[in-house]
């Protein structure tokens, strides 16, 4: 049997890194500051993100834009699909909203009605992926 410290490869649990930027349509407002928005969960046709508080209301209709980066980028307007052909446009509606505890940052629940379906499980195959070789690091040093 080896032992963990052996199987565990720093590499491993590096994270996936996706930059969020975001554009509520209701409000006609645009959040260019991705570090300020972080990917909870991904399903079908569903993210759920945390962000700042009073970035949308139940119901309001926004469009989110995914890029895969390594490294935080600044944006003075929000990213041309044409200059960055990776990026994942999507367009839904706030479904839940929960204001945390600290009143600062909500988590949304967002029920898309217009995207890419290709991009979309390409980026939840990613994600998915990575959770099943976590998932074999963690059986693995149990033994």
């Amino acid at each position: 049997m080896k032992s963990v410290p052996k199987l565990i490869n720093l590499d491993d649990f590096r994270s996936l890194k996706h930059l969020v930027f975001f554009k509520n349509e209701t409000s006609q407002t645009e959040l260019l500051d991705s570090t300020q928005f972080q990917m909870v969960e991904l399903a079908d046709k569903l993210i759920i993100i945390e962000g700042p508080a009073k970035c949308a209301q139940l119901g309001h209709q926004v469009q989110l834009f995914i890029l895969p980066m390594q490294k935080d980028l600044k944006l003075k307007k929000l990213p041309p699909v044409e200059r960055y052909p990776n990026l994942i446009q999507i367009i839904g509606k706030v479904v839940e909203l929960e204001v945390l505890p600290e009143n600062s940052r909500v988590i949304l629940r967002i029920q898309f009605s217009q995207f890419n379906q290709d991009r979309w499980e390409a980026l939840v195959e990613q994600y998915q992926g990575r959770q099943e070789q976590l998932e074999e690091i963690i059986k693995s040093g149990k033994g």
